[in-house]
């Protein structure tokens, strides 16, 4: 067909591996600082086109390591998985928000940390992990007393009286 146009296919908006073997031999082939750079570009993407996609920034920022975007993100997802009474899911964005505000500079993160150590407090209470729900509420106690935040501190402070509760320490 002498002068016939050939139409390419639109490009797909999404790659999958058929088989998670391929997967993991693809994604081993690749050398850490790539997989770290290709992960945040897919973060910085997935910002402009599916910013809903709020499990998926998550997870992309906290691998590319964009820490500031990272800690955003993974505490969003960690009160998105709360909401929906997802707890352990919760508690691992969390976590990685924690993780994530470890890279970035103390003074300018305390407001965050303190609300997440009292999300993960109260996650952890709830979930009947008391010994670690009692570690974060302390933290995030001693972050608001140093920012002086007096609703913080009463949140805190509800959690501890509902910790105390479900231990069946009620003088404490």
């Amino acid at each position: 067909m002498c002068g016939a146009r050939v139409e390419t296919p639109a490009p797909h908006t999404s790659y999958i591996f058929k088989h998670n073997v391929t997967h993991e031999v693809a994604y081993g082939t690749l050398l850490f600082t790539q997989r770290r750079d290709l992960h945040r570009d897919v973060g910085v993407a997935l910002e402009r086109v599916a910013p809903t996609e709020i499990a998926q920034l998550a997870r992309h920022t906290f691998l590319g390591e964009d820490w500031e975007r990272a800690l955003r993100y993974q505490a969003l997802a960690g009160r998105q998985a709360q909401k929906l009474f997802a707890n352990h899911e919760g508690i691992e964005h969390l976590r990685r928000a924690l993780q994530s505000a470890e890279h970035l500079p103390d003074a300018a993160m305390d407001a965050q940390r303190l609300a997440i150590h009292a999300d993960l407090g109260e996650l952890l209470t709830t979930t009947s992990q008391y010994e670690p729900a009692q570690e974060h509420l302390n933290q995030a106690l001693a972050l608001a007393d140093a920012l002086a935040d007096r609703d913080a501190r009463a949140r805190v402070c509800r959690w501890f009286a509902r910790l105390h509760e479900l231990r069946g320490e009620f003088a404490s």
